[in-house]
């Protein structure tokens, strides 16, 4: 039986997704590699003119038809070589099952990779669904024309991680205008989009800095000196998870001081470490705990701790978003890790695929506007019930 998944990325060659190019390279590549397919599968460009007969400028043509295809065929290559297979090549969809389009923000991330790993895998339990994915390459204006390519394919139902919750929302818009289902996964659109989705599965932002906060009062009833490491506030996530920290400890009357905010740490390790190192020298002594904004900028953090030499900050405890191997193992040492809430891509890539499969197979659609996915907190006590979330 052959493979019932289908991987399409449109958006350009692998270095350019290693390296962030912007809208207009993504497209580029796109547009490259499809005249490559063309070029590559016909000789078209050189052989009519070599066909013609014309001395010099029959040659003269042939050279450029030669070169042209030459061309095509190296932006083929590179445009293959982003393309992620399953055992096989990809394959046209059948019209006999109804289409479903994953459009990912990226591939790039330990927590992108493992969600498409599993998106992979899951389409076997859901044989009677064609299941294609693109990847935007962080991208917003590359995933606003894959929703399109998304449309003109005709498919039964949309699957988007908008890459800006704000700027998505005209391809949304598109989506229902088309008549078809669009659930978005990962991160919501911003309210103005809520008429233009079905629904949302994924994490509740919100609520997992509502979890850091409870965990953070647990361990300090009476109250400590914290630091953030976080992100811009332009970013949904982060924005999200710090207003969740800082209202729930205003309404539950946690005696919590915020001694210092980071600059955005664009979920980098590095970043985490480098300004968490800032703190200690500033504050050293004076802190307590930290709030990092997920696992990577988390063990940026725990390394920082662990390489101060002043013996001022040894106590200091670390609480995160995420479930990352490393950080899952820093919790069962029970040192400076006091937790991280549990955000698995393998659990919110098959809820989103299960509810997709009942909305183009059983026609069930959830009635609920929102859907959180699982967010278990992981301590001391219970880390070692839970495998790395990615």
């Amino acid at each position: 039986m052959r493979k019932r998944f289908m991987a399409l990325f449109l958006a350009g060659c692998l270095a350019a997704a290693l390296t962030g190019c912007g809208g207009n390279g993504g497209q580029a590549g796109t547009t490259a590699a499809s005249a490559a397919a063309t070029t590559a599968a016909t000789g078209k460009d050189g052989e009519k003119a070599a066909e013609k007969p014309g001395g010099e400028a029959a040659e003269k043509a042939a050279e450029e038809g030669d070169k042209k295809a030459a061309d095509a065929q190296t932006a083929d290559s590179k445009a293959a070589d982003s393309a992620a297979k399953v055992g096989e090549p990809a394959q046209a969809a059948s019209s006999e099952r109804p289409v479903v389009c994953l459009l990912m923000s990226k591939t790039t991330s330990a927590y992108s990779g493992a969600y498409f790993s599993n998106f992979k895998e899951k389409s076997a339990e859901y044989p009677d669904v064609d299941w294609i994915a693109f990847d935007a390459q962080n991208d917003p204006t590359l995933q606003a024309q894959q929703a399109e390519e998304a449309i003109a394919m005709g498919a039964s139902c949309i699957m988007m991680q908008p890459i800006d919750g704000t700027a998505l929302i005209a391809a949304a818009k598109k989506i229902s205008e088309a008549g078809i289902p669009l659930v978005i996964c990962n991160k919501k659109l911003t309210e103005e989009g809520e008429p233009y989705y079905t629904t949302y599965f994924g994490p509740d932002c919100y609520l997992e800095g509502q979890l850091a906060a409870d965990l953070l009062h647990e361990k300090y009833p009476d109250g400590c000196k914290y630091v953030h490491l976080g992100q811009d506030t332009s970013d949904e996530v982060g924005r999200l998870r710090l207003a969740g920290f800082e209202d729930q400890a205003k309404e539950k009357g946690y005696n919590f001081e915020c001694l210092g905010v980071s600059p955005s740490c664009n979920w980098s390790a590095e970043n985490g470490k480098t300004y968490m190192a800032a703190f200690l020298t500033k504050f050293s002594g004076e802190i307590d705990a930290v709030w990092a904004i997920d696992d990577a900028v988390g063990y940026g953090a725990l390394q920082a701790v662990q390489e101060d030499l002043s013996g001022e900050n040894e106590k200091v405890q670390i609480v995160s978003v995420g479930g990352q191997e490393a950080n899952l193992n820093a919790i069962k040492e029970g040192k400076n890790y006091l937790g991280t809430i549990y955000q698995s891509p393998i659990l919110e890539s098959g809820g989103a695929m299960k509810i997709v499969n009942d909305i183009v197979v059983n026609n069930i659609v959830p009635s609920e506007k929102s859907i959180s996915m699982e967010l278990p907190v992981i301590t001391i006590d219970n880390a070692n019930d839970y495998p790395p979330a990615y």
